[in-house]
């Protein structure tokens, strides 16, 4: 088991960077089946001029993900509302789960994800962890999951609520105007096949296409919201009118450049 956090690389950060040392970032506008060696959901990387990447996967549907619209997180349910298996002390960092109708999970896939533990009897004060790998599981079974820091406060068994997301960067989905859940940032390149691991920008410089027959931008505005189909369009406030015309209240970014492209800064996850 390669139990581990989400890691950032920065590239060509150090020194002088000329042609002949620089580092190569080719990889990002690359797609495979099979999962790189090298990452796990949700790894970031950043390049030189700010640009930032996360390491992602489609979906078993909704895959068709044409690159110059943004694409949007999709289900990201590991185990619903159930209660914790056996209790555990204060500074564990590791909770045993009793199944709920869950389907079951690989080595490590709920890697990059997060687990809400409830306070008893409800009332706040709630646990929230990163997952940090997880055994092999069975369908509808008991499992164990490993977490990035330690419980400030014990879980009984049976009673303790607990619930757990898979990574939010599995199973990202094309945009559509029915979809609720939030951006996840843009395609580095076009994805035609289910499953498929690839790189979303989540932040800095960018083409995005621009609808600006919902609202268009002026200049005293320059703040860019998301369509409900991944395009971008000016703020100009939430309003039913607005939501009519396919308008999300997600910020997008800003505009760069408005006279060519136009030319957005995404601002979605730094």
């Amino acid at each position: 088991m390669a139990k581990g956090k989400t890691k950032s690389n920065y590239l060509g950060r150090e020194g002088i960077v000329m042609y002949q040392t620089q580092p190569s970032w080719d990889f990002i506008y690359e797609t495979s089946l099979i999962k790189h060696p090298k990452y796990n959901l949700g790894d970031r990387i950043v390049l030189p001029d700010g640009r930032v990447f996360r390491y992602a996967k489609t979906g078993a549907a909704n895959y068709d993900m044409n690159n110059d619209y943004a694409v949007r997180f999709g289900a990201v349910i590991g185990q619903q509302y159930t209660e914790v298996k056996t209790s555990t002390v204060i500074g564990a960092k590791e909770v045993t789960i009793t199944a709920d109708a869950h389907l079951g999970f690989a080595e490590d896939e709920l890697r990059g994800g997060y687990v809400i533990v409830y306070r008893d009897g409800g009332g706040g004060n709630t646990q929230f962890r990163g997952i940090i790998g997880n055994p092999v599981v069975a369908a509808a079974t008991d499992f164990t999951i490993y977490l990035d820091g330690g419980l400030d406060k014990a879980t009984v068994g049976g009673t303790t609520g607990i619930e757990v997301w898979n990574n939010p960067y599995k199973g990202l989905v094309k945009a559509s105007g029915v979809a609720i859940n939030g951006f996840a940032g843009k395609p580095a390149v076009q994805i035609t096949t289910a499953l498929t691991y690839f790189w979303v920008q989540t932040w800095g410089p960018c083409w995005l296409a621009h609808d600006s027959a919902v609202s268009p931008f002026t200049r005293d505005n320059q703040r860019a919201c998301f369509t409900n189909l991944g395009a971008y369009t000016a703020d100009y406030g939430y309003t039913n009118t607005m939501t009519a015309a396919g308008y999300c209240n997600q910020i997008a970014g800003f505009t760069m450049l408005q006279t060519a492209g136009p030319f957005l800064c995404l601002t979605v996850n730094p």
